[in-house]
């Protein structure tokens, strides 16, 4: 499976993200080009030469799982950020584990988490942006 994200900012300045599970990276490239947005999504550093993607200005998004989830963390306790309560995020966010390391938390557990890759590139790119127009996000 595949995660996209789309997130925007709102007026009081947090930023409301969204993720869908897809099938495959061709039905969430075909979500992404659906979405409306017009600015070039974030995709993962490993499908980025995907001939999925092929036709997307596509930005490359990098890093570690155990590095999304503590920034996850810090955007929550921030209250920078909610999301439209889907499924496919809290469930990811739910069955995550870590453990600390010397560099950071190390995640521990197996399951996946695409999803909050993807929620985390799109809320820093919402952060970012200028206006609330969407930003939306494919992890691998």
């Amino acid at each position: 499976g595949v995660s996209a994200a789309l997130a925007w900012r709102l007026e009081d300045g947090r930023v409301l993200v969204s993720v869908t599970e897809h099938d495959d990276l061709t039905s969430a490239v075909a979500a992404v080009k659906g979405s409306g947005c017009r600015r070039p999504p974030r995709v993962g550093a490993s499908l980025v030469g995907d001939p999925a993607v092929k036709g997307l200005r596509a930005k490359r998004g990098e890093g570690r799982t155990g590095a999304a989830v503590a920034e996850l963390r810090r955007l929550l306790g921030e209250g920078a950020f909610c999301h439209d309560g889907g499924a496919h995020l809290s469930g990811q966010v739910l069955e995550v584990r870590t453990v600390p390391s010397a560099d950071g938390p190390r995640v521990s557990s197996k399951g996946r988490a695409d999803g909050i890759k993807a929620a985390v590139w799109a809320i820093g790119d919402a952060r970012k942006a200028r206006d609330g127009k969407p930003r939306v996000v494919v992890a691998s």
